[in-house]
């Protein structure tokens, strides 16, 4: 009995005398959140950036993964991406995963490298299905930073979805992606 007297004493004044200071908020901001993205005014489907913020050194290169969030019925898409030429330089783009299964995806791109426009068209090919549903990454696109600063990654309007049947699936939402080079 003395023992946890003694015990609960010492616990009470160490936990008492001790400033932890200022208590840190987590953060809980991520691009693939319905939630987040709700709040952030990004309607679903919606195409997203993960992470959709990435800082690195002069000179490093960086990966996007491009996402489609909470489509329904999904066989292709026509994804166009505007980035800064000055400051970023594309140096490669893989076929995602959320198109794979049995048979790999159709996955064809096309870079200007003039006008920081990359073109990407991709088409689902499964055994099983028709399409996919959900939320997954159709493609990772890794950047080289020129120049120090903020660039930003946008998505274009003229990107598309398509289901089974040709028929467009409208995208309600469109994220961006930060890429700051110091």
């Amino acid at each position: 009995m003395i023992w946890i007297r003694t015990t609960l004493l010492v616990s009470v004044l160490i936990f008492t005398s001790c400033d932890i200071g200022e208590v840190p908020t987590a953060s809980l901001n991520n691009s693939l959140d319905a939630e987040s993205a709700a709040q952030e005014g990004i309607d679903t489907p919606a195409l997203v950036f993960f992470p959709d913020n990435i800082s690195t050194g002069l000179g490093g290169s960086v990966a996007f993964e491009l996402f489609v969030m909470e489509v329904e019925h999904l066989t292709g898409a026509s994804i166009k991406l505007k980035y800064d030429p000055a400051k970023l330089e594309m140096s490669s783009v893989n076929a995602g995963t959320f198109f794979t299964g049995a048979n790999a995806p159709i996955f064809l791109f096309e870079n200007d490298v003039d006008n920081g426009i990359l073109h990407i068209n991709t088409f689902y090919l499964g055994p099983d299905s028709l399409s996919v549903s959900g939320t997954g990454d159709l493609a990772m696109v890794v950047f080289d930073t020129k120049l120090p600063g903020q660039s930003l990654l946008q998505y274009m309007s003229e990107s598309e979805l398509a289901d089974p049947d040709s028929n467009p699936i409208e995208i309600k939402g469109f994220g961006e992606g930060v890429i700051d080079a110091q």
